[in-house]
């Protein structure tokens, strides 16, 4: 097995996917759609189940994904630690930028493991998941969500 960690319980009749020691919601039903899931977080808003990674990178000590649901027409940047035993802090963060119409770049702040959420369709523009480790930053490419 490599070095992740995954485990599965039954808590009040609800699935949940134990990994690298979050616990994640995989049976909660989508609380919000496009717009209203902006700057919502995606597992409490029950977004994460049937999620997508849509692009992918690898730098140093996480990989950084961009996540996207159909069902809540939604994204947000995901990191995986990649080096066991290391905690969130030193492997790095992650954070999702928005590119509007107007040209500004809107930006969520840097989290562990997964950001917030920026609706699709709401305020024009494409988003990108982005990541640092160790001095080194890398970006996904622009995407409009689908």
């Amino acid at each position: 097995m490599s070095g992740t960690f995954t485990a599965s319980a039954q808590v009040a009749g609800v699935d949940r996917l134990v990994e690298r020691g979050v616990l994640v919601n995989s049976g909660v039903a989508a609380t919000c759609y496009g717009a209203n899931c902006s700057y919502r977080d995606p597992v409490e808003a029950g977004c994460n189940a049937g999620a997508v990674t849509s692009d992918e990178l690898r730098i140093n000590h996480i990989r950084v994904e961009k996540r996207y649901s159909s069902a809540c027409h939604a994204s947000w940047a995901r990191m995986t630690i990649l080096t066991p035993n290391l905690d969130c802090g030193a492997a790095g963060a992650v954070w999702q930028e928005r590119l509007y119409s107007g040209g500004e770049i809107g930006r969520t702040p840097n989290a562990c493991y997964w950001t917030q959420m920026q609706g699709h369709g709401s305020g024009g523009g494409y988003t990108r998941s982005c990541g640092t480790s160790v001095g080194k930053t890398v970006c996904t490419r622009w995407w409009a969500g689908s």
